[in-house]
């Protein structure tokens, strides 16, 4: 008996069989009448090449976007992450998420303006000063970024030695007479970088009044140069001005809420006026912002001193001891010679 399915229902007479090779035995339920012979051969028909190609361009690609979107994730979420870290002031946050940006997406230049912006608000000059090249004679389209750019170029210049310092200096060894000092700033009565410098002798020297009044006179020229507020809030703090001191730090805070230096300047007001927990709660809290600034920890060691937990304070000079930098040899020193008296820090 043949099977039912390749019968030809009495209901179908004018059935006239296969359409491709017109044997009368086909398979019904199909739209187009075909044998089970012709039917198989239709099923196995080779796909056409360019079918072949294009299916393969298209796994080719979801391959790609497998394999690089979670690159581009990442990418994007440092280039947000920095974004708000930026907006809220955090410049050290804001520096690290892009460079983590930039060395995914080294040619953005969008990229690199930010990440330059962030070195310059965090005083890192140098990092500042290698992103500035990169971005000479490129195009900005952002205008905005692109202003704050340029102001941060501009004022660069004035965190450098002029051509006619740095003749000053040649020419003393870097050992600049009082007169020659005072001479050369009545000449360049704008030159920030030398009446700073000047500053900075002058407080070396316990010379506070015209060192201040020198800072003064800075600030006036750029209410923001950093280096100028954080001495000035030392200076303050000499004089037992321990509110003007504690302002010039806000000054420092409203310009980079991760300003450690900052925090830290406030716990050595709190030490000199004897609130020795409140001063190391600010010195944990200034280690904890910028980890990397000897300044913060020369500070937190004066804490651990003043509150009378030395184990922690000589653990944290041993450990600095291992640090190969000058800058932290410096400040553990100042600390180390407060501790045994040699530097007078506060009354007793």
């Amino acid at each position: 008996m043949k099977n039912p399915l390749y019968q030809v229902p009495a209901y179908l007479p004018d059935d006239n069989g296969c359409e491709q090779c017109g044997a009368p035995d086909i398979i019904h339920g199909h739209p187009t009448p075909l044998c089970q012979s012709c039917r198989q051969g239709f099923i196995r028909y080779p796909i056409p090449l360019l079918i072949k190609i294009f299916g393969g361009a298209i796994l080719v690609l979801l391959i790609y976007c497998c394999i690089s979107f979670p690159s581009n994730l990442t990418l994007g979420l440092h280039i947000t992450r920095g974004k708000k870290a930026e907006a809220e002031k955090k410049f050290l946050t804001a520096q690290r998420e892009f460079t983590k940006a930039a060395s995914k997406n080294p040619g953005d230049i969008e990229i690199q303006c930010h990440l330059a912006l962030a070195a310059f608000n965090n005083m890192d000059l140098t990092a500042f000063s290698v992103i500035a090249e990169k971005l000479v004679g490129k195009s900005i389209e952002n205008d905005q970024l692109y202003r704050k750019v340029d102001d941060a170029m501009a004022k660069f210049n004035s965190y450098m030695p002029k051509d006619s310092m740095i003749e000053l200096m040649k020419v003393h060894r870097n050992n600049i007479p009082d007169q020659s000092f005072k001479k050369y700033l009545s000449n360049h009565p704008d030159d920030i970088y030398a009446h700073f410098s000047y500053a900075s002798i002058l407080f070396d020297q316990n010379r506070f009044h015209p060192c201040d009044s020198i800072l003064k006179n800075v600030l006036k020229i750029d209410a923001g140069y950093f280096p100028a507020l954080r001495l000035m809030a030392s200076l303050k703090r000499e004089m037992n001005d321990y509110e003007s001191a504690d302002k010039y730090c806000e000054a420092l805070l409203k310009i980079n809420n991760e300003a450690g230096y900052a925090i830290a300047s406030k716990a050595r007001t709190r030490l000199k006026q004897k609130k020795d927990e409140e001063g190391l709660q600010l010195a944990l809290q200034s280690v904890e912002t910028d980890e990397q600034d000897p300044y913060n920890t020369a500070t937190l060691i004066l804490a651990y001193h003043f509150n009378g937990e030395k184990d922690k304070r000589d653990a944290l000079i041993e450990e600095c001891k291992n640090v190969n930098n000058e800058a932290t040899k410096e400040f553990v020193l100042y600390a180390t010679d407060v501790i045994s008296g040699k530097v007078p820090f506060r009354a007793k």
